[in-house]
């Protein structure tokens, strides 16, 4: 991926509820995901991955 191609504007968050995740894109490239879960009213942050530059 040529990231240098892409400013920030390009960056969006998606949250997909059924997975329990929130991606990063990056143009049209998925550069993170971050994987929760809902507890007792809360948000527990499970893990994250973050593509390597």
């Amino acid at each position: 991926m040529d990231r240098i191609k892409y400013s920030d504007l390009d960056i969006r968050v998606a949250k997909d509820a059924k997975s329990q995740t929130y991606d990063a894109w990056l143009g049209p490239d998925r550069i993170g995901t971050l994987v929760y879960e809902l507890t007792a009213g809360r948000v527990a942050m499970i893990s994250v991955a973050v593509e390597p530059e």
